[in-house]
């Protein structure tokens, strides 16, 4: 979704290719929003966001402020909303009243603003607090949604964007009783089922790409870098995770979808993007020539590791069918290289397909072992267990790379390894996505499908990961020495406030005794370990956890 990183869109990324030389401007670079060919329209917010249907419940009145909201941030003035009776809300500028609601204009100076990727994320669901507040308190001094709805629309109606501008509003509505419910384009399915993070649905099914080499998600609205290829034309301009987009060849990303906005990188090799980005509250204009590079959902290598060498394998998500097929094909050959020890990462794997992170997980398990178990959400509803069916692909040792990107069905990955002895989890705590949707028809055409939760799942262990995560055996993070609080790191809590709680059955991870071991023997080896990081920081390898993930396998020897 976007919002983060619901189901696998709104956050649709792509990763784009890289290389080129000869540079010249691309002017007519194609652009395609999915949403323009649904016709979709107004009319489920026109009947649902009106003063006497906002008003019959709680839950109704926090359904329409979402949708309003949404309806104001893609308004072409960038409107915000206040209390009348709240003293830090700007006097100056445009302002329209609605009962206890102010509209205020943002200055055009200040459009371009941010408070950061990170407050921005947490200010959007500490609303839901004070718009609960708002219903207990200002129940019989309303706000007039009828009017309100309607003159927010004059504003969006005539808009290019305006079945996008639906849809945000719809999603707005449907997030409140079911935070990952959303429409899509069933254009965009492409076979997607499960859950997934708000993190991109990743270009994954291999092909060249003509591009710059970056991968973004949509965080809080914001297109955040949250990938890129090694080398590339962006990684070599210097641009760095977790910068944020602005421009591209001059044109905003305001309004419009995260597709949409991809698609402007898109153009023939040799030309070249002008990028402007804001970091650390500071403006950056850079010039990139878009390459061709070769894209994979599944890559493997060998690191050589003194005396013994480690298998690497990293999975980008569980969105295609066949990522379970190129997992078995990379350990293929892995194992013919004669590796002593494998390295799964699944870092910023957002998830996809949950029978897909089952059939990895069926690689290196037993046969007859769970893997999940579903729960439906509804009362008196189905139980259903997922289990391993061959048998193990292989038995070499095995280290699993999680991060805070780790979410859903890579989560059901990581944690079955875990749960059943078969790997520790290095890293940082994963997103905490406990749930599963499935798609329905949203309409009678068939080009909009409707995302809703309908399970839990829980780990062989009986725990939950549902706002909780996976907690590392092993806490390694990303970039040691840096504050965490400059870091970009978000999770389920953040970015769904009204997502189910936390199942109250969680109970606490029990490394067994041979992995407790080799956790003693890596502790052993901090004080060797850290003038080396030291060394590998400052020659511009940022990976420690991958460093340490060898390490840790040295010790499992």
């Amino acid at each position: 979704m976007r919002q983060g990183r619901g189901f696998l869109l709104p956050l649709l990324g792509l990763v784009l290719g890289s290389a080129g030389n000869a540079a010249v401007a691309a002017t007519d670079t194609p652009v395609a929003d999915p949403w323009q060919a649904t016709g979709l329209d107004f009319k489920f917010i026109e009947k649902r966001v009106t003063t006497e249907a906002c008003y019959k419940t709680e839950t109704r009145f926090l359904s329409c402020m979402s949708a309003v909201q949404q309806l104001l941030e893609r308004s072409p003035r960038r409107l915000r909303m206040t209390l009348a009776d709240d003293s830090s809300a700007d006097a100056a500028g445009n302002q329209a009243h609605y009962g206890p609601l102010v509209l205020n204009e943002t200055p055009p100076a200040q459009r371009g603003a941010s408070l950061g990727v990170v407050a921005e994320v947490r200010a959007r669901g500490a609303r839901i607090s004070v718009w609960r507040e708002l219903y207990q308190t200002h129940a019989s001094n309303g706000i007039d949604f009828t009017r309100l709805r309607t003159w927010l629309l004059s504003e969006l109606v005539d808009s290019e964007h305006s079945a996008a501008d639906a849809a945000a509003a719809i999603n707005g509505y449907l997030s409140i009783e079911d935070a990952h419910a959303r429409i899509m384009p069933a254009s965009l399915l492409k076979g997607k089922q499960g859950a997934g993070t708000p993190g991109s649905a990743k270009a994954g099914s291999g092909g060249k790409y003509s591009g710059i080499g970056v991968n973004l998600d949509l965080i809080g609205n914001r297109p955040v870098v949250t990938g890129l290829t090694p080398g590339g034309p962006a990684a070599r301009t210097g641009l760095r995770l977790n910068d944020l987009l602005l421009s591209v060849g001059g044109v905003s990303f305001d309004g419009g979808s995260l597709e949409e906005m991809l698609s402007r990188f898109k153009g023939p090799e040799g030309t070249y993007l002008d990028l402007q980005f804001q970091r650390d509250q500071a403006l950056h204009v850079v010039r990139v020539v878009r390459e061709e590079i070769s894209m994979h959902n599944v890559v493997s290598s060998v690191i050589e590791g003194g005396e013994s060498d480690w298998g690497y394998l990293h999975v980008n998500s569980f969105v295609e069918q066949k990522t379970c097929r190129d997992v078995r094909r990379e350990l293929k050959k892995l194992i013919a290289a004669e590796v002593s020890g494998l390295i799964l990462d699944v870092r910023n794997n957002g998830g996809g397909r949950i029978d897909q992170a089952v059939c990895v997980a069926d690689l290196f398990l037993e046969p007859e072992l769970v893997v999940l178990e579903m729960r439906s959400t509804r009362k008196q509803g189905r139980t259903h267990k997922m289990r391993t069916r061959f048998r193990t692909y292989t038995r070499l040792p095995l280290v699993t790379l999680v991060n805070a990107g780790t979410g859903s069905a890579s989560e059901v990955l990581a944690g079955a390894l875990r749960d059943h002895g078969r790997s520790l989890l290095l890293g940082e705590r994963t997103f905490g996505k406990g749930t599963i949707q499935f798609p329905r028809p949203w309409d009678r055409t068939g080009l909009i499908v409707k995302f809703s939760t309908t399970d839990r799942y829980y780990l062989p262990s009986g725990n939950s990961v549902q706002r909780v995560g996976l907690e590392p055996d092993l806490h390694v993070p990303q970039y040691p020495g840096t504050d965490p609080d400059q870091q970009l790191v978000l999770r389920l809590e953040d970015f769904y406030p009204t997502t189910l709680s936390a199942d109250s059955s969680q109970s606490i991870h029990h490394a067994a005794p041979e992995q407790v071991e080799s956790m003693a023997c890596l502790s052993k080896q901090d004080e060797v370990l850290k003038s080396r990081v030291e060394d590998t920081v400052q020659a511009g390898v940022l990976d420690y956890p991958l460093a340490r993930a060898g390490e840790l396998l040295s010790c499992m020897l």
